[in-house]
């Protein structure tokens, strides 16, 4: 009776430490791609910032062209350009900036090593997306193979079949 209480008890002790681990992987998970879906958003933002200023420089440097062309000697357009393509700059360093943080987070994401208590479980769960993987390319073979019309030497227009001669 003493060995069956001391195998129930590391039983317990193993599916105690088992779920521990899982909950601390899936927080590390959850973190780890919240961080990179949190950088790629601000880098988004930066990013529709990035194009205004772009426009507003475009918009300036044409004007500023423009004026220029009709044979004025200085142009007030270029006030407003200089500063808005030097934004346009900083903001597309900013967005780099942003991108890079964001693929780091990501990288870690996936290079995320699962505890040794859950390699086990892991293995199933990646078998069973291979074979899922598996039956889905040769259904799409198969799908593929029987959308073509049959050759003629196939077996299914041999002459004496219903429709051949």
């Amino acid at each position: 009776m003493y060995e069956d209480d001391d195998y129930w008890e590391r039983l317990i002790f193993e599916a105690e430490k088992f779920q521990r681990d899982l909950e601390v992987h899936t927080l590390n998970l959850k973190l780890y791609h919240s961080q990179s879906e949190h950088w790629r958003a601000k880098a988004w933002t930066v990013l529709w910032w990035y194009l205004l200023f772009v426009t507003l420089t475009g918009i300036f440097m044409s004007l500023a062209l423009l004026e220029l062309f009709n044979g004025h000697q200085s142009s007030w357009w270029l006030a407003g350009g200089y500063p808005c393509s030097l934004i346009s700059f900083v903001l597309v360093y900013i967005h780099h900036r942003h991108l890079k943080r964001s693929k780091a987070a990501s990288e870690k994401f996936r290079s995320l090593e699962p505890p040794a208590s859950l390699r086990p479980l892991m293995a199933s769960i990646d078998a069973e997306i291979e074979a899922e993987e598996r039956a889905a390319a040769t259904a799409k073979k198969r799908r593929r193979w029987l959308g073509r019309r049959p050759s003629q030497h196939d077996a299914r227009r041999r002459p004496g079949r219903l429709g051949h001669s």
